[in-house]
C-alpha cells in the first residue's frame, strides 16, 4: 500500500500505471483471505485500465479476479456479468475458443451451480473443459482442477456414482503431475 501510495503521488491519483499496483494489492489481500477488502482495489483497477487501454486481455484479467470474489461473497449477478464481460472481450480479442475463455466458462458453471442451475453449469463446464483440454492438453493441473469442479456438479446433483470416475481422472493426472505423497514417518529421522 506504501508503493500504491508514492506512485499516486509521484504519478497522480487517476495514472494508468497504478492500475497494475491497485490489481496485485486486491491479489495480496484475496491470497491473506481478506475478500471483502480486495474489492475496491479491484474495481478501482478496472476503472483504470477501461479509461487506459479498453478492451483488453489485461482487462479481461481484472474483471475475472472481482468476479471471483463476487462469486465467492455470494454476489452471483455481478459475478456473472463480470465473467461475461470478461469472457466477451478475450473471444473479441483472441478468438472465441481458447484456453482463457474456457478458463472463464468454467468460472461462469461454478456461478450456476452455486445457484443450483445444474444443467447450465454443466454445460458451461463441459464447453470450458473442451477448450482448456485442447489449449493445454489431458495430462495438465488446471484441467485436472477443473475436472475436479465438473465432478461436483454431479455430487450436487446427489449422483457421487457419476462423480467418482471424473474425480479419479483429475487424481490421476495430479499424481502423475506433483509426484506420489511423500510417506510420512512417525519418527524424525535419526542422524548419523
Amino acid at each position: 500500500r506504501r508503493a500504491l501510495a508514492n506512485g499516486e503521488q509521484r504519478l497522480g491519483r487517476d495514472h494508468p500505471d497504478l492500475a497494475t499496483n491497485l490489481n496485485n494489492i486486491a491479489l495480496v489481500l484475496h491470497d491473506r483471505g481478506l475478500v471483502a477488502q480486495a474489492l475496491p482495489f479491484y474495481r478501482r483497477s478496472i476503472e483504470l485500465k477501461e479509461r487506459s487501454i479498453g478492451q483488453t486481455p489485461k482487462l479481461a484479467a481484472s474483471l475475472n479476479n472481482l468476479a471471483l470474489i463476487e462469486r465467492q461473497l455470494g454476489m452471483y449477478d455481478q459475478a456473472e456479468r463480470r465473467y461475461a464481460r470478461a469472457q466477451e472481450i478475450c473471444e473479441a480479442s483472441i478468438g472465441p475458443e481458447n484456453l482463457y475463455v474456457g478458463m472463464i466458462l468454467a468460472s461462469r458453471g461454478l456461478i450456476h451451480r452455486d445457484r443450483g442451475e445444474l444443467d447450465v453449469a454443466e454445460s458451461q463446464m463441459r464447453r470450458g473443459l473442451r477448450m482448456i483440454e485442447a489449449a493445454v492438453g489431458p495430462e495438465d493441473r488446471e484441467f485436472a482442477k477443473k475436472l475436479m469442479l465438473l465432478a461436483s456438479v454431479d455430487v450436487r446433483r446427489g449422483r457421487p456414482s457419476a462423480a467418482i470416475p471424473v474425480q479419479e481422472r483429475a487424481v490421476r493426472i495430479l499424481r502423475r503431475q506433483l509426484g506420489p505423497r511423500p510417506r510420512r514417518r512417525a519418527d524424525p529421522p535419526v542422524a548419523r
